[in-house]
């Protein structure tokens, strides 16, 4: 069951601190608010949120009809929250902060529109139809201007060489958030070649150093309320991970 919140009272809010990946990109690639858990005066819930923008077009597998642009954007979501939705808790042992800001879930919104032109996006992703039955081809994913590159297959699963199948669009997911490739093809992040089934690698699997971004946003926000209280305050994922140890 989804984590449920008080949308109308955040309790922090603001644009992603700088992600590992890290870029000349002067915007934003996504958003955090963090809500009261509904249900749970002890925990609360932070949530990403990115605006997609899908841009279809067509190609050698023919035309895009809108109910298949719409299933496409649609199912991308989907694939998007169910490998990377509440997959970590995000804790402090501090008592800085109210107690309900001590344990936190994250979830993702990803609100989209179909074609056309917006200027409140964060994201645009480019989808080609290809036909169903072409091989795979590398997608990619251009943080520094905010761009995805993506191909009708893309929500198709793939061996790779992992445990499980792999669909790109979730693992170029990652990298919209500003993760890293793990696979040592890639030459960029050569700390977890070993775990290939991370969706940063040849998987579907999320790992907590994936979520270590969004304690450190944690961090960033209680950092004042830290120098008053001349006090420490350190949100880490499952209570051991952090931007100090997820080497991302």
């Amino acid at each position: 069951m989804a984590l449920l919140y008080n949308s109308a009272e955040p309790l922090k809010k603001g644009q992603n601190i700088r992600p590992p990946l890290g870029s000349f990109f002067n915007g934003q690639s996504y958003y955090l608010t963090l809500y009261p858990e509904m249900g749970n005066p002890n925990r609360s819930v932070l949530v990403v949120k990115m605006v997609l923008q899908f841009q279809f077009k067509n190609g050698s597998g023919g035309s895009w009809t809108q109910g298949e642009k719409e299933s496409y954007a649609h199912s991308f979501v989907d694939g998007v929250i169910a490998v990377w939705n509440e997959k970590f808790r995000i804790t402090t042992t501090s008592t800085i902060p109210a107690q309900n800001c001590r344990d936190v879930g994250v979830v993702f919104n990803l609100p989209y529109f179909i074609d056309g032109w917006h200027t409140d996006d964060d994201f645009e992703l480019s989808v080609t139809k290809v036909p169903s039955t072409a091989d795979w081809q590398v997608s990619t994913c251009h943080y520094s201007d905010g761009n995805t590159t993506l191909d009708s297959n893309d929500l198709r699963p793939e061996t790779k060489g992992a445990s499980m199948k792999q669909r790109d669009a979730v693992h170029e997911f990652g990298h919209m958030l500003g993760l890293r490739d793990e696979y040592p093809e890639a030459k960029t992040n050569l700390n977890h070649t070993g775990d290939t089934d991370s969706i940063m690698h040849k998987g579907e699997t999320v790992r907590e150093r994936h979520y270590a971004p969004f304690a450190a946003w944690l961090n960033k926000q209680f950092e004042v309320a830290a120098q008053l209280s001349k006090s420490k305050i350190e949100y880490k994922v499952n209570g051991k991970t952090d931007m100090s140890n997820a080497l991302l």
